[in-house]
């Protein structure tokens, strides 16, 4: 139970990058503002 927990928040860090990576293709600026969210939140 205990690597439950640290792999669901990889899980959500990994498909939040997936989709900020979409986003870099259309929106650089917004995918640098997304990564920073990301970051202060983790």
């Amino acid at each position: 139970m205990k690597k439950k927990k640290p792999f669901s928040v990889f899980l959500s860090i990994k498909s939040s990058a997936g989709d900020s990576a979409s986003l870099v293709n259309t929106r650089p600026k917004q995918h640098d503002d997304v990564f920073s969210l990301v970051v202060s939140r983790s």
